[in-house]
């Protein structure tokens, strides 16, 4: 779930049903080739498997498709 945004970041709430390592995979609507890939997070029993996951590299007035990368 998307929690908030600014000018430069949006951060995204995601609660787990079990321990794994997170990523957000996104790109700007309307040029998929520049899709870029959030640090890391992992999911554990010491974050009671929820995250705030945050993306630093948007652009004010981009529309983005994110999807939720789980290993």
């Amino acid at each position: 779930m998307v929690t908030h945004a600014d000018t430069r970041q949006v951060n995204i709430w995601i609660q787990m049903s079990g321990k794994g390592n997170v990523q957000i995979s996104y790109a700007p609507l309307n040029d998929a080739s520049k899709e870029r890939m959030s640090k890391i997070y992992v999911a554990d029993s010491v974050t009671d498997y929820r995250l705030l996951m945050q993306i630093d590299s948007v652009e004010l007035g981009n529309r983005y498709a994110y999807s939720i990368v789980i290993n």
